[in-house]
């Protein structure tokens, strides 16, 4: 339980450090989405989303 907790943890700040490369210029959305197994539609979805 705790180790589930810890893994969606670590997960959405990978998403969010990822997110924050691609509104920098630093990373493209497609190698953003190839770093968490997601195609570029399903990145730029989380880029929508509210932090």
């Amino acid at each position: 339980m705790i180790n589930e907790s810890r893994l969606e943890g670590k997960a959405e700040g990978k998403i969010q450090m990822l997110k924050e490369l691609v509104k920098d210029g630093t990373l493209s959305v497609v190698s953003a989405a190839a770093k968490v197994n997601m195609t570029a539609e399903q990145f730029k979805k989380e880029l929508d989303k509210e932090v």
